[in-house]
């Protein structure tokens, strides 16, 4: 067990990192679904401060407009002191965007031609899916449910409504089950919960096979903001994972982990801040939001 803490690498307004490409674990008795294993390099933006920041190992929240803010971290090894993890957060505010679910059952798209072909201002991906590209839990799309649903041990994302909208919410299966009665635009599923409630973690040591990859992360905090989060390196467990979000200043009343190993990807296309990382392989699932 290594001892946490903050360091910035930014220099220059460039960072160098080196990309550990590690498979997504089996969690719980259903399996995680297999990935392509194609392992072109990721690009990662590193996020400016706006100001010198009070903690000069943390951007703190940058704000990019209304409604819209990043942030990142870096985690290191005080033993060694070699960089753990890097942490990109996306903090929205969903009463001024719109979000939505892209599903293209057993034809992928990479993570490039979803935020293009859909004009979204960030794509994220989603759930696991299997080999032949279908998602493995519950995905709603339009209005129109596939899949069967997962069990208590995960959690859902969902859109409500007839269109695309900022009624997005967050939940853990097991405190708010799917309805089939509800009326939802958009969803998908995945697992497990990292964060239960502010301050708790949800994944212990105890459940964890110790595997270090790649990470994507989607949460609600207590002001109802939707945290979107890619760590691209490779370097934390998800019991670490767990432990860190709940130690953190984020206010997270819930957290998801998200497909991740080759699958981890998240973009974002605004003027003054672009922020590229990129997934190994093409995608059947992705969250899109837009403004």
């Amino acid at each position: 067990m290594f001892l946490i803490s903050l360091r910035n690498e930014l220099s220059n307004g460039s960072v160098t990192a080196s990309i550990t490409l590690v498979p997504t674990p089996t969690l719980i008795p259903t399996e995680p679904p297999p990935t392509a294993t194609h392992t072109p390099t990721p690009t990662e933006t590193p996020i400016p401060p706006t100001s010198t920041p009070v903690n000069p190992n943390d951007t703190g929240w940058v704000p990019l407009k209304p409604g819209l803010e990043v942030r990142e971290q870096f985690l290191i090894n005080q033993v060694d002191q070699n960089t753990i993890e890097q942490l990109i957060l996306i903090r929205v505010d969903p009463n001024q965007f719109k979000f939505d679910v892209g599903y293209s059952p057993g034809r992928p798209q990479t993570l490039d031609s979803w935020q293009q072909n859909s004009g979204a201002l960030i794509a994220l991906n989603a759930g696991y899916f299997t080999a032949e590209q279908f998602a493995t839990g519950l995905t709603i799309v339009q209005g129109q449910p596939s899949g069967s649903s997962y069990g208590p041990f995960a959690g859902m994302v969902t859109i409500g409504g007839t269109e695309p909208s900022s009624n997005i919410d967050v939940r853990w299966l097991n405190q708010v089950p799917y309805n089939p009665a509800e009326q939802l635009w958009g969803g998908f599923q995945s697992f497990p919960i990292l964060v239960s409630s502010v301050g708790v973690a949800a994944f212990p040591a105890s459940a964890d096979n110790g595997d270090r990859a790649r990470r994507t992360v989607i949460g609600k905090d207590g002001a109802g903001n939707i945290l979107l989060m890619a760590a691209g390196r490779g370097g934390l467990t998800l019991s670490e994972l767990s432990d860190w979000l709940a130690g953190s200043d984020f206010d997270l009343q819930i957290a998801i982990n998200l497909d991740g190993g080759p699958s981890t990807g998240m973009m974002l296309e605004h003027p003054d801040q672009t922020i590229r990382i990129l997934p190994f392989t093409p995608l059947p699932t992705v969250l899109l939001v837009f403004e």
